[in-house]
């Protein structure tokens, strides 16, 4: 979720783990991340995986692993589905999200996070 957040927004590793320091919250748990983004003047907005639709915004998308529901990672899609950020590298291009089924993954929650 860090490196991912951090692209998303054009922000360090470090600021994005400075944000979640400072509130004592956990990056990884999803709740936790949209309340110190909104916190740190960013505008959060949920979907579920049909947030998966809004091209033009870069999007976050969780990404549950099917084997183990509690394990999976956070994939960023820039806008206009231009590119692909995967730090585990599983994903790497719109298309290969699409059929995350055949990876062994389910789509989960889509977070569109922008400066206020």
């Amino acid at each position: 979720m860090v490196e991912s957040l951090a692209r998303a927004l054009d922000l360090s590793n470090d600021d994005i783990f400075d944000m979640f320091r400072r509130t004592r919250r956990d990056p990884s748990i999803q709740e936790d991340a949209v309340t110190t983004l909104e916190e740190n003047s960013h505008k959060v907005q949920v979907f579920g995986p049909e947030g998966f639709g809004y091209r033009d915004s870069r999007r976050l998308v969780t990404m549950i692993q099917k084997n183990d529901r509690k394990k999976g990672h956070v994939v960023l899609i820039y806008e206009n589905d231009e590119r692909v950020f995967d730090s585990d590298g599983v994903f790497k291009k719109v298309g290969d999200l699409l059929f995350s089924d055949n990876l062994g993954y389910d789509r989960g929650s889509v977070l569109i996070v922008e400066k206020k």
